[in-house]
């Protein structure tokens, strides 16, 4: 099964960044989280689904380093960093979403945003805001 992985940043109106996944996208940035080595792993980016007017970036690099989870837009590439427990932790949220979650209904989405409940053991307070949305972009 091919797997669709988009990211797009930063929004004109708030700064945050989107990574638009179908279920098999979701599932491989899940894994990634969980695998990332301190050489950086690039993922493989694909097109945003039409009519997404934000900056398409063009690399998502995830990279194991200390600390909790940070997410920032560095000219047009999305990284991803921090320590391999708060790694895991970002991905089980991902895994979490997928699962109970119809990640191909229309407009389906999730925010990851630092102070959000239980967010303060994994996520730094300086991430970017981050959207993951299903594929299928609200009509």
């Amino acid at each position: 099964m091919s797997s669709r992985i988009a990211a797009v940043g930063p929004d004109p109106f708030d700064g945050q960044a989107v990574v638009w996944v179908d279920e098999a996208g979701a599932r491989l940035l899940a894994s990634a989280l969980s695998a990332a080595t301190t050489n950086g792993q690039p993922l493989t980016l694909t097109e945003p689904p039409p009519g997404d007017p934000t900056p398409r970036l063009a690399a998502l690099v995830i990279r194991a380093s200390s600390g909790p989870v940070d997410i920032a837009i560095a000219g047009s590439e999305l990284r991803i960093t921090g320590d391999a427990d708060s790694l895991r932790v970002f991905a089980g949220f991902i895994e979490e979403f997928v699962a109970y979650n119809d990640i191909d209904e229309p407009g389906m989405h999730t925010h990851v945003t630092p102070g959000f409940a239980g967010s303060e053991a994994w996520l730094s307070p300086h991430a970017t805001e981050l959207t993951i949305a299903g594929w299928v972009p609200d009509s």
